[in-house]
């Protein structure tokens, strides 16, 4: 795989809840609508390669959660990505790519989350993901064998 595309697959790995978070807890912090704040964010090597972002957050069937990513590029292509699973350290399909992407995701307590993204197997990414005292912003750091990136969120 390309490494511009594995840089890319990084900046997108979706997001993490909460541990404990079930289908009817609404009132998560990390449950809502954030908005990426391109300014606060950074990506090496430069630029961000979206002008704008924003992470939907929603409690899914079954104790699951769903995570609706809308990336727009720097040219105004869209990136959209969904995910649904669990926080249970176990490989869950990432719909919205040609490749077989899949998130594993552990949370630390219920501030902070792992993601670990692989493609066919393979580790590309890993992520520490982190919710602010306050719960107003959502702070993901990631790092793939060619790029890094620390992009931050904010609640709508």
């Amino acid at each position: 795989m390309r490494p511009f595309i594995r840089a890319l697959l990084a900046l997108a790995i979706h997001a993490a809840l909460a541990a404990g978070l079930s289908a009817d807890d609404a009132s998560s912090p990390w449950v809502g609508t954030w908005t990426l704040n391109v300014a606060r964010s950074a990506y090496r090597p430069d630029p961000l390669p979206y002008k704008k972002g924003r992470r939907r957050i929603a409690p899914a069937d079954g104790g699951a959660v769903t995570i609706v990513d809308d990336l727009v590029r720097l040219r105004g292509g869209i990136l959209h990505l969904e995910w649904t699973g669990k926080f249970d350290g176990v490989d869950h399909p990432v719909q919205g790519v040609e490749v077989a992407l899949t998130n594993g995701i552990r949370c630390r307590d219920d501030r902070t989350c792992e993601v670990t993204q692989k493609i066919d197997g393979v580790v590309v990414a890993t992520e520490q993901m982190a919710i602010s005292a306050d719960g107003r912003t959502l702070t993901t750091t990631a790092a793939s064998g060619v790029a890094s990136a620390r992009l931050v969120y904010e609640k709508n």
